[in-house]
């Protein structure tokens, strides 16, 4: 998404946004050639997350639940947005941005199968394929412009946004619910405890950074809501 730019920091037609720093306009001088820092964030998330996902899908192949499988699968779609986006127009440099997204994306890539299903098969597919369908359609929506690090790739209004601002967080939530349903396990709850905390906050920190842009302010006043139509 885009954001408003002013009090950044430009290297070679990217701004750099540092959360709670005033930084002066004239371009920062490093030892690290231009662009250096943010292409480097940008190769390790895409590391970061195509490991994470590797190492989910593999356990939950292994567990023979075909429905672990295709929750997992969910994040099939996070991966193939990440490898194929655009370039940032502009990225958060402020670690604690970056721990939020770190930590609430490939945490529950940290979840395992084990326990007992709380749920019968019906119900939990019913879930699960819902919070899939809501987090491919955000996906797809934002296409080029997806990514798990704060980077602004130009506000999207259309598609699965024009209902609600962060509809691929509602749709990670229903996702998440159907897998700890299957998987009802201490550490699995522990996992998603802390992801979630992350991913809350992630959604006020975006919140908060985006609102300075006026095209995102207009979109915020036609689309009230951040969650859930009517309710949140």
């Amino acid at each position: 998404m885009r954001a408003d730019v002013s009090g950044g920091t430009t290297w070679g037609g990217m701004a750099i946004i540092e959360q709670g720093l005033e930084v002066a306009a004239e371009p920062v001088r490093s030892r690290l050639p231009p662009l250096l820092v943010p292409r480097l964030l940008d190769l390790f998330e895409r590391v970061l997350i195509v490991s994470a996902f590797a190492f989910y899908v593999a356990a939950n192949l292994a567990s023979h639940n075909p429905l672990n499988s295709i929750v997992a699968a969910a994040d099939a779609v996070s991966v193939w947005c990440v490898l194929i986006r655009r370039p940032a127009i502009t990225v958060s440099l402020s670690p604690f941005d970056w721990t939020l997204a770190i930590v609430g994306t490939t945490g529950v890539m940290l979840a395992r199968p084990g326990g007992h299903a709380l749920i019968g098969p019906v119900v939990t597919g019913i879930l699960g394929l819902s919070g899939l369908l809501i987090a491919v359609a955000a996906k797809l929506s934002l296409n080029r412009s997806f990514g798990i690090g704060p980077a602004n790739r130009g506000v999207k209004v259309g598609g699965a946004y024009a209902i609600v601002r962060h509809p691929m967080y509602f749709g990670y939530a229903l996702v998440s619910a159907t897998y700890l349903l299957l998987n009802p396990t201490a550490f699995n709850m522990s996992i998603y405890a802390l992801a979630w905390m992350c991913n809350f906050g992630r959604i006020a920190r975006e919140e908060n950074w985006l609102m300075r842009d006026p095209a995102y302010r207009a979109y915020a006043r036609a689309v009230p809501f951040r969650l859930i139509p009517g309710v949140v």
